[in-house]
């Protein structure tokens, strides 16, 4: 089969997964491969091909991050986990070996706390989730 054919049907596969994200990275490495399919009508040398498929995929990637980040903008639902802070909470167990770490139910779910300073946890106690390390809540007496 002709290159230009294989590049172009690169492009297709790659404009299909694009459809599948919304990264806006797919589309620019195929559009270096449809770039490519015409190429290599003028080019024979698979090298050269390839080379203009690298360097043109990496650079329309490499340009278009600032363009896409600023019309995708920052998302503006918060992760679960994020979505915790400022909630309040009760401690539901304290550690036995660190009683400045324990369990709270918040929201309805139990999640593994710290607190800010080091403070000691009691059963019971109300607190105040101020931020989120991973998965460990950190909280305020």
């Amino acid at each position: 089969m002709y290159p230009v054919v294989w590049w172009a049907i690169t492009a297709v596969v790659f404009f299909i997964l694009e459809l599948t994200t919304a990264s806006f990275f797919f589309l620019w490495i195929g559009a270096g491969a449809a770039l490519t399919a015409v190429i290599s009508f003028f080019v024979e040398n698979v090298n050269i091909q390839y080379a203009v498929f690298a360097l043109s995929s990496i650079l329309l990637v490499t340009l278009s991050r600032p363009w896409a980040s600023r019309i995708s903008g920052k998302t503006k639902r918060a992760a679960n986990v994020d979505g915790l802070v400022g909630q309040p909470a009760v401690v539901t167990k304290v550690e036995k070996d660190n009683s400045a770490q324990g369990y709270v139910k918040v929201g309805g779910e139990f999640w593994k706390v710290e607190t800010e300073n080091q403070e000691k946890l009691k059963v019971h106690e109300k607190v105040t989730v101020v931020a989120a390390r991973g998965n460990i809540l950190v909280v305020k007496p």
